[in-house]
């Protein structure tokens, strides 16, 4: 066995010595190059460039794909803007060039700002847009392609479609004849037709839950509702006006998407998604529910008409927070809407159930409560509140 003794070079003796004895060393600095991505530290730029190409194609230095956001949302490969673009809801990442074909013609080379500038103003045109990112080093390019549809009707033309759905569909009992008379007096303009047609969609799921013995449900399933309602979605959700806000918030209510919540200016519908999320969320319901202040001299403009079952729920909710009705009553209200004439879907009926734990929880009524905790602790979203339900009635 041997033990080692660290010798000290000759370069080390000549560190150690004086810098007016030795000049030339002590002044000496070397040179690093670090790389810009993983901050790897080299001492030459071959060894650099040699690190950066390997790494390529790996996960250490991916080259970032071009991408355009609108609102913070990433669009699409191929895209309808139905709403003017601002210039603060308008985002172009990782891109170097840029290239843009409009309404067909031959494409043309352009800048990130004048691509910006473009989609800004654009209304009523189609864009095939390719954006391109590149690596100098390597000469790594990376494209993005696009095709966008912009169908960006004038608030003039959208006031007309508004005062029809009024008119014709914002009315306890929707009909066919009603969606008919609405269909046939739209303005014959192909930027209002989406627009139009989505406001009819949810009119038709609307018929669709209220008349299961109708004409139109005897050739179109009842849940074809979810269709049309998550068809007029898509398209409304784009629009910051009066009406659709309230039909999207309908919608989602329908489909128990309540992370969005209502327009406050619609205070029922306002509180009970604020009731659903607070849910959902973990946090325990509290008795300020339904307390909304409504300054004095307002007044109510119907705006959108919503299903039997939607009202009853809310209607059902509302009276769960009213402190003088008992609680029999409470559950008939609730289990009426359950067994009512028209079907319920099984959106309503989670809705239901929760309604109705949530009063028997209120009432300390634990053995009532327990068999639809049970029904709900398995749905992804109201099931962590039904598990934590259960889990302190366990411990009463």
């Amino acid at each position: 066995m041997t033990i080692g003794w660290i010798m000290e070079a000759a370069e080390d003796r000549r560190a150690e010595a004086s810098s007016d004895m030795w000049p030339y060393y002590s002044s000496r600095q070397y040179q690093h190059y670090t790389c810009p991505l993983c901050g790897k530290v080299f001492l030459s730029v071959s060894a650099l460039e040699e690190h950066q190409a390997r790494e390529n194609y790996g996960l250490t230095h991916p080259l970032e794909a071009p991408e355009i956001y609108i609102m913070g949302e990433k669009l699409l490969d191929e895209s309808v803007v139905r709403k003017q673009i601002e210039e603060s809801e308008l985002e172009i990442l990782n891109s170097d060039e840029c290239a843009v074909s409009r309404d067909g013609a031959p494409e043309k080379k352009c800048s990130v700002k004048e691509l910006e500038r473009i989609l800004r103003e654009c209304r009523e045109s189609s864009l095939s847009v390719r954006l391109f990112h590149f690596r100098s080093f390597d000469g790594a390019i990376l494209e993005k392609s696009y095709r966008i549809s912009f169908r960006i009707p004038e608030s003039e033309l959208l006031d007309s479609v508004d005062r029809l759905f009024v008119r014709h569909l914002v009315k306890d009992g929707i009909q066919g004849k009603d969606i008919d008379r609405y269909q046939y007096e739209l303005p014959k303009k192909a930027l209002t037709d989406e627009y139009a047609c989505a406001l009819g969609d949810y009119a038709v799921g609307i018929l669709l839950k209220d008349s299961p013995r109708s004409i139109l449900t005897e050739v179109v399933d009842y849940n074809e509702f979810v269709a049309k309602m998550r068809s007029a979605l898509e398209v409304l959700r784009h629009f910051e006006r009066r009406i659709p806000l309230a039909v999207t918030a309908c919608i989602r209510f329908n489909l128990n998407d309540f992370s969005r919540g209502a327009p406050e200016a619609i205070p029922e519908l306002f509180e009970s998604m604020r009731f659903f999320n607070d849910t959902i969320m973990g946090r325990i319901p509290n008795e300020g529910y339904f307390n909304t202040y409504r300054p004095e001299g307002t007044f109510e403009l119907p705006v959108c008409p919503v299903d039997r079952t939607t009202q009853e729920i809310l209607d059902a909710l509302r009276l769960c927070h009213t402190s003088d009705i008992s609680l029999s009553n409470k559950e008939n209200i609730v289990r009426r809407i359950a067994q009512g004439d028209s079907r319920t879907s099984e959106y309503d009926l989670l809705k239901i159930r929760v309604i109705l734990a949530y009063s028997f929880l209120r009432a300390n009524s634990f053995k009532s409560a327990e068999p639809l905790l049970r029904k709900i602790r398995f749905d992804p979203f109201f099931g962590e509140w039904a598990q934590k339900a259960m889990e302190a009635m366990s411990e009463e």
